[in-house]
């Protein structure tokens, strides 16, 4: 979708799982876990480390060629990096997390890219929540807590 994608988080945190549900989806894969990062101006790219390009760790299945399994241009050398996930294992569920939260920054070589904390499960379909957090970004439309929240208010005020 035209967004680079850094997922971070602990071993076991669905990184592997969801980056390969969104190559499904037709999405592509510049690093697995190896991920260099350079800054070239003002843009920050993201590349896989020398000779691991297209190798995907996934658990229970070992490393998988992405390029021989889904094609090569599920591939790429490097990418620009325009936002930042971060998984964590899903804990008890608050409120805060149900309703979102403000959005949140990243700071990678003195630069700050949108910033999103996901909690994970198996029951979660990582990649289509990955793909609506890129929609948000690119359009600009917020989730609607705010409007939600004013309409309440209106009709509690009368």
């Amino acid at each position: 979708m035209g967004v680079g994608v850094l997922l971070r988080g602990e071993s076991g945190s669905g990184k592997s799982d969801c980056a390969l549900e969104l190559i499904s989806r037709g999405h592509i894969l510049i690093a697995d876990d190896a991920v260099s990062v350079v800054r070239i101006d003002e843009v920050l790219f993201g590349s896989s480390a020398d000779g691991l390009t297209g190798l995907l760790a996934v658990r229970g299945l070992g490393i998988c060629d992405i390029g021989q399994l889904y094609g090569n241009s599920s591939v790429a050398d490097r990418c620009e990096i325009g936002l930042c996930i971060n998984l964590r294992a899903e804990t008890v569920a608050d409120d805060y997390e149900k309703f979102g939260c403000e959005q949140l920054e990243f700071e990678i070589m003195g630069m700050k890219i949108p910033y999103f904390v996901i909690s994970n499960s198996t029951a979660r379909p990582l990649s289509v929540i990955v793909e609506t957090v890129v929609r948000m970004l690119k359009t600009g439309v917020k989730t609607a807590e705010t409007s939600l929240i004013a309409r309440y208010d209106k009709a509690v005020a009368g």
